[in-house]
């Protein structure tokens, strides 16, 4: 008789809300690279944790009228229709945004 060892790995569900467009993009972009959408997103949950993908926030750039005076925003640019409704990758949108400059 051959014994068999079962391992159980306990999973949770997380559910979160995101743009529709951006969720059928990265379907089907993981569809066409033969993976599932939770394959991509618990491999990019792993990779945040080892480090090996990192993310930050940082301040937007404030723009002084005066030295004493309050700050002023910069406004974000206007975009136009198809910008609006194109969804990008953030690398593709920093490769985008290097090539504007």
């Amino acid at each position: 008789m051959v014994k068999r060892i079962v391992i159980h790995h306990e999973e949770i569900q997380i559910v979160f809300k995101t743009d529709p467009g951006l969720k059928d993009a990265a379907l089907e972009k993981a569809k066409h690279e033969g993976m599932t959408l939770k394959a991509v997103l618990c491999s990019a949950m792993r990779a945040y944790v080892n480090d090996e993908m990192v993310m930050k926030m940082t301040r937007r750039e404030e723009e002084y009228e005066e030295e004493d005076g309050p700050p002023k925003t910069k406004a974000p640019p206007k975009k136009s229709k198809k910008e609006k409704e194109e969804i990008l990758s953030p690398i593709t949108q920093i490769t985008k945004s290097k090539n504007k400059k």
